[in-house]
């Protein structure tokens, strides 16, 4: 227990039980794998990209978790593999480190990969180069499509191989994400790799969702009971500003499945 000289404050501190999923474990458990990356990093700039899967993927991704999350990282680095080699953008193998992502601010099923991708590499002479343009290694366009047709190439190698268990309509969604514009979203080549390494470890050993952003609503109807749920709202975020936060009201049972999905 702590207790302040001043004021006379108590606060106790429980003993730490080290469980990923554990709040007082978890800022511990961050701070070691930041400081273990931070000696991998190089001395260049990186770029902090962000690989979505379309949500149309989620039920077969929850009845497939292992597969799927693996085509998901695997794609994504292949994805900067392929658009690195090519002579008009880089020419070079560039370096990242990806963390996968399962879950949004308000808890739903929201696939996507973080990486931190060295602006620039190394090429066949072992010589390092950079990339041909001042602000991103390849196009936007080019990206995206890399990743979405690295994806379905996966993807379908495992329903061939019956590595995969198939949801009803699986054909139809691949019909209808394949023509689509996937979302690979990039930030600006930067030196300051502390503030992208804090970024990702906050997704590193955490759960869905912290205490302080859960409210539990009591009712003498226990059937009227509710769970408030204080979310980011990315979606009206201006640019240069904060996300907005906004509250989801749900039933304590779906509050508890949501978070057990991340699990």
């Amino acid at each position: 227990m702590l207790i302040c000289k001043n004021c006379g404050h108590k606060k106790s501190i429980y003993l730490s039980c080290g469980n990923a999923q554990c709040p007082l474990c978890q800022n511990h458990k961050r701070n070691i794998w930041q400081a273990k990356v931070s000696q991998k990093m190089l001395h260049v700039p990186y770029v902090h990209t962000v690989f979505t899967v379309p949500h149309q993927f989620n039920r077969c991704a929850l009845i497939n978790e292992r597969v799927m999350y693996n085509i998901t990282i695997r794609a994504a680095w292949k994805c900067i593999k392929t658009v690195s080699a090519d002579p008009l953008n880089l020419g070079a193998l560039p370096g990242m480190i990806c963390v996968l992502h399962t879950f949004g601010s308000d808890m739903k099923h929201h696939i996507h990969v973080h990486a931190m991708i060295t602006f620039g590499g190394i090429n066949k002479n072992g010589d390092w180069c950079w990339p041909k343009r001042k602000k991103r290694i390849a196009p936007f366009r080019e990206m995206s499509r890399t990743f979405r047709d690295l994806f379905l190439k996966m993807l379908d190698e495992k329903l061939k191989s019956k590595e995969i268990i198939p949801v009803d309509n699986l054909d139809d969604i691949i019909k209808e994400v394949k023509d689509k514009r996937w979302n690979v979203r990039n930030g600006r080549p930067t030196m300051d790799t502390n503030i992208i390494e804090r970024y990702l470890a906050r997704y590193i050993n955490r759960t869905a969702i912290s205490k302080s952003r859960l409210n539990y609503l009591k009712h003498q109807d226990k059937l009227k009971s509710e769970v408030e749920v204080k979310y980011n709202d990315y979606r009206n975020q201006k640019t240069g500003h904060a996300a907005p936060k906004e509250i989801l009201k749900i039933n304590p049972l779906i509050a508890i499945n949501k978070f057990m999905m991340h699990v």
